[in-house]
C-alpha cells in the first residue's frame, strides 16, 4: 500500500505569540494558559480521497486548514469615551480582517462614577482594554456588524464572506481579566441571522470556542449550522466592565482557528472492482477526527 506523510508549517504570526498548554475543558469552550499550544491545534486533518497510481487502494488524507486572523491589533492606535450616549470611531487598516475596525462605547448611568472606555494600543501593547464607567458598554465590530448598533455614523462594514466549519473554532487572547464582573459577548453575523456566545474570562489564557456552539440569541436550541458556519458575513465583540485603567479585561488577538484535535478514528473498508473512485478494487483507509460517534 501506499504511504502519506504530513508537514506542518507553523505560521510567523502565530510562533510570535503566547500560547498555552493546559487545558480545562467545558461544554462551551476550551481555556489554555501557560507557555506552548501543541502544534496540533494550529491545523486540523481534513479528510480528501486520494487515489494511488497503482491502483491499489484509496486512502482519505490529511490535508492542511491554517487559521484566519481576525484583529492582532498591530495597527490602528483608536480609543472612544461614552457617557449618555453611544459614542463611536473607527480606523481602516489592511491588517484587520475586512479592512476596518469600528468601537463603541457608553455608560447608561450618564457617568455616575465614570465614563465608559475602550481603547486600542497598537504601538505598545497591541491589546484592546474594556474599562471604566458604572453601567458600561463597549464594542469592538467588524464585516457586517460595522454600522449594526444605533447611532453608528460608519457606513455598513463590507460583508467578510468566510467560508468556515462548525467545527471551526472562535479563539480569542486575553491578556488581562478582573476577577469578577467580566462578561464578554461575541456575535457571529451570517446573512441576516446572528448567533452569539457569552464568555466570562476571570483569568489570563487563550480562549477556543467551536463555532457549533453559537446560539440564536433568541432560540437558545438553536446552533450555528454548517450552512451559516459557511458564509459569516461579520462579528460583534461586546463587553461589559467596571475596573480601573490597565485593570480592565484586555483582549490580544482574535482569530477564527480549526477545530480542536480528537482521537484518531482509522478504520479500513474493502472496495469492490468497479468503485467509481477506485475502479480496481482495493482497501479504502479512512483517517480522521474522531467526533465520538464511533466506527
Amino acid at each position: 500500500m501506499g504511504r502519506f506523510s504530513n508537514s506542518y508549517a507553523r505560521p510567523k504570526s502565530l510562533a510570535s505569540k503566547p500560547r498555552g498548554d493546559l487545558t480545562l475543558t467545558s461544554k462551551d469552550a476550551t481555556f489554555m494558559m501557560s507557555e506552548q499550544i501543541p502544534n496540533s491545534l494550529e491545523f486540523v486533518l481534513k479528510q480528501v480521497v486520494v487515489q494511488y497510481l497503482f491502483g491499489l487502494s484509496c486512502v482519505l488524507a490529511p490535508t492542511l486548514s491554517s487559521a484566519q486572523v481576525i484583529d492582532s491589533f498591530e495597527a490602528g492606535n483608536s480609543s472612544v469615551t461614552g457617557c449618555g450616549t453611544r459614542i463611536f470611531t473607527s480606523t481602516a487598516d489592511p491588517s484587520i480582517l475586512g479592512g476596518i475596525r469600528e468601537l463603541s462605547a457608553i455608560d447608561s448611568d450618564g457617568c455616575a462614577t465614570s465614563a465608559s472606555h475602550l481603547d486600542v494600543d497598537a504601538t505598545t501593547t497591541e491589546t484592546a482594554e474594556f474599562w471604566g464607567g458604572s453601567n458600561p458598554s463597549h464594542a469592538l465590530y467588524y464585516g457586517s456588524g460595522i454600522g449594526s448598533a444605533g447611532g453608528s455614523p460608519t457606513a455598513a462594514g463590507p460583508s467578510l464572506n468566510l467560508a468556515l466549519s462548525e467545527n471551526d473554532t472562535f479563539r480569542v487572547a486575553v491578556i488581562n481579566a478582573p476577577p469578577v464582573g467580566s462578561e464578554l459577548a461575541i456575535f457571529l453575523h451570517s446573512g441576516n441571522k446572528t448567533f452569539r456566545m457569552t464568555l466570562q474570562p476571570t483569568q489570563p489564557g487563550l480562549v477556543i470556542v467551536p463555532l457549533s456552539e453559537f446560539v440564536d440569541p433568541n432560540n437558545l436550541s438553536v446552533h450555528l449550522s454548517a450552512g451559516d458556519a459557511a458564509d459569516i458575513d461579520g462579528l460583534t465583540i461586546r463587553a461589559g466592565v467596571i475596573a480601573a485603567q490597565g485593570a480592565g479585561l484586555i483582549l490580544g488577538e482574535l482569530r477564527f482557528g480549526p477545530p480542536l484535535p480528537h482521537s484518531s478514528l482509522v478504520r479500513q473498508t474493502p472496495i469492490p472492482t468497479g468503485d467509481l473512485t477506485c475502479p480496481t478494487g482495493g482497501t479504502r483507509v479512512e483517517s480522521g477526527l474522531d467526533d465520538g460517534a464511533g466506527a
